[in-house]
């Protein structure tokens, strides 16, 4: 049960490095302090980095299947356009947010798309059980779910477009693709969120 599995991603037989999860999963860590505390240049190395560790991806149909995700990328420098400072002067600091926000999506994809969500979750179980065992494991099931949403959300937002595509919605009318994608995203994203949680609860007894 590999998460990303679709016609986005192609894999390698065995991740070329970390070979070992945990080892994954501490540079995944790694990446995503670097790149929200160390802006711009921080994340433009991680960047770099989850690009080469995850060179299995094809990136850019990755880029393009964010879709709607842009957005929420690009919602510093929005933000800064409308209600920034005179002069652009907080313009600099929103596209580093962007670009920092672009960084920790990619370095999700690159995690769950290399591992298993069995493997996330005993990962984070492990990391948890200083908290006894039940609070880790609802931990460990909420944190699994939580980093593999992002790359099923894209996954899902794929195989809808394409779907819609065949079905004859205008995918350069974006206000009606978004209409006629929403209900079957959320659809997709609640059962498949739901099977994994049971087949995550099956698989830790």
């Amino acid at each position: 049960m590999t998460a990303g599995r679709s016609g986005l991603f192609r894999f390698a037989a065995v991740p070329t490095w970390p070979r070992r999860f945990g080892w994954r999963l501490l540079t995944y860590l790694a990446f995503s302090l670097a790149a929200w505390l160390f802006p711009p240049w921080g994340a433009l190395i991680t960047l770099g980095l989850v690009l080469g560790l995850g060179r299995a991806i094809r990136w850019g149909a990755w880029f393009k299947a964010l879709g709607w995700l842009w957005a929420f990328v690009l919602a510093p420098l929005g933000v800064g356009l409308l209600w920034g400072q005179p002069g652009g002067a907080t313009l600099v600091p929103a596209a580093c947010r962007c670009l920092t926000f672009l960084v920790l999506l990619a370095a999700s994809q690159w995690l769950s798309a290399t591992s298993t969500v069995f493997e996330i979750r005993a990962a984070l179980d492990g990391l948890f059980r200083v908290f006894g065992r039940r609070v880790a494991g609802a931990l460990s099931l909420a944190g699994a779910l939580a980093i593999c949403f992002i790359p099923w959300v894209v996954e899902q937002l794929e195989a809808v477009r394409q779907a819609g595509e065949l079905r004859g919605v205008p995918a350069r009318r974006p206000l009606l693709a978004l209409r006629a994608l929403t209900v079957p995203v959320f659809v997709r994203m609640i059962e498949k969120a739901r099977h994994t949680a049971e087949a995550l609860e099956l698989r830790g007894r």
